[in-house]
């Protein structure tokens, strides 16, 4: 296993975008497609895998011979044994402490804080809607 591996990958769905939904997005880019899944990943050697809501937008920019990519990768959810956990208990969640909270009780707290598939989304569709290139100053053609 890698840093990062992924061990299985879900295609939700995958797409273009029609520039009526993107209003913010300049004419000179030429495509707007999109992939979404899910996937099982685990870091660092970690047997126990998380569940990944991984999106990607790729916006096509001829005029520059460039792609633009977007990725958005939102955890649905986390094994309390994971390196990941960590990030999402609350602060009452001691490691130090002599009492322990049982594992039922550790895995509802970290799936409260986590978003469903439905809300990173959405999420996602409303960031990608509000998405602006305000410049293409870095490319010497567009100047």
């Amino acid at each position: 296993m890698k840093d990062s591996d992924s061990s299985s990958i879900e295609i939700i769905s995958k797409g273009e975008f029609k520039r009526e939904e993107l209003p913010n997005i300049p004419k000179y880019v030429d495509y707007i497609g999109y992939i979404d899944g899910v996937n099982q990943v685990g870091k660092y050697k970690e047997e126990k895998l998380n569940t990944v809501h991984t999106y990607i937008v790729n916006m096509r920019m001829a005029c520059v011979t460039t792609d633009f990519l977007i990725i958005f990768n939102v955890p649905l959810a986390i094994s309390q044994d994971s390196t990941a956990a960590d990030m999402v208990k609350t602060d009452d969640t001691d490691q130090s402490s002599t009492e322990m909270k049982d594992e039922t009780n550790v895995e509802e707290e970290i799936k409260a804080k986590l978003l469903t598939k439905e809300e990173s989304g959405k999420l996602i569709n409303e960031v990608i809607k509000s998405f602006k290139i305000k410049s293409m100053s870095i490319f010497p053609e567009m100047q």
